[in-house]
């Protein structure tokens, strides 16, 4: 069978034009590490035969022991804890593909929203990036840091970080 062009010349004509590519679009494996970052609370938990609120704490002493490096605590000792989780916007690019995080951070008080493709992310994985966000302040010296799930979403999650 050969297709006639010139009849296809008139659909294609009044065919709405094609949606313009995107800057920067997500290559198909964007999400394979934040499947990754999920995915290995898990099998980790049951290797150490440990409950989910301790896996979140060694979770936590992992984000601590980040926010202990020389770039940290270079940042942290001319950052404010709110220009510091502003700055981790930026960074959160480089290690969270797919994934958005926005911060509004004043004194001694941040909201952040995290959003991801439904499903991609857990409530655990909430829990898990609330406390790394916690240590963000602590590295900054924000005194008697606590955070809050205020929200968590198969498709983001919302928290409130408050400090003295």
């Amino acid at each position: 069978m050969r297709v006639q062009a010139h009849l296809l010349l008139p659909a294609l004509a009044a065919a709405p034009p094609a949606p313009e590519p995107k800057a920067d679009p997500e290559p198909p494996d964007a999400w394979t590490r934040e499947v990754v970052y999920v995915a290995a609370h898990y099998p980790l938990r049951d290797a150490m035969g440990i409950s989910e609120d301790e896996m979140l704490q060694v979770t936590y002493r992992a984000n601590r022991k980040l926010t202990e490096s020389r770039m940290y605590r270079a940042l942290a000792t001319v950052a404010s804890p709110q220009l510091l989780l502003k700055g981790a916007q930026v960074g959160w690019r480089i290690l969270h593909r797919g994934v958005t995080l926005r911060v509004n951070a004043v004194s001694r008080r941040g909201e952040l929203v995290v959003r991801h493709p439904p499903g991609l992310w857990t409530n655990t994985a909430h829990r898990s990036a609330a406390l790394g966000f916690r240590a963000v302040v602590e590295a900054a010296h924000g005194k008697e840091p606590s955070v809050e799930v205020l929200e968590s979403r198969p498709d983001g999650a919302r928290f409130e970080l408050l400090w003295r």
